[in-house]
């Protein structure tokens, strides 16, 4: 007998990927037949083995997942820092477009002849 759980993630590894694609029939859109899908050897452990190795896999797929959502808040924090500070920092109160070209061209001058 098998888990479903760890039939899933022997499914999802690098090993059965390879399988499927050495296995595959070529063409525009590649395909396995079901006997050679069929053919594939699982290794079935005994049920508490499957448990504990499900187990495992699911505190490390909870933790990948807690992980990734804590990495793209803060990648989001960090574009909102940036978009503020770069509109703060490329805004020029008080003057027209023609100013604000000419004191940016006169501190890039400046900055040029090592004056900034």
């Amino acid at each position: 007998m098998v888990l479903t759980n760890f039939l899933a993630h022997l499914l999802g590894t690098e090993t059965f990927r390879k399988y499927i694609e050495e296995k595959q029939v070529p063409g525009n859109y590649p395909s396995i037949p079901d006997s050679r899908v069929r053919e594939y050897k699982i290794p079935v452990p005994p049920l508490e083995i499957q448990h504990e190795i499900v187990a495992i896999l699911d505190r490390f797929t909870k933790l990948e997942a807690e992980l990734e959502a804590e990495l793209e808040a803060e990648l989001e924090a960090r574009r909102r820092q940036y978009r503020h500070y770069r509109d703060a920092l490329l805004s020029f109160p008080g003057h027209t477009d023609s100013q604000a070209s000419k004191q940016a061209s006169k501190q890039a001058s400046n900055e040029d002849n090592g004056l900034g």
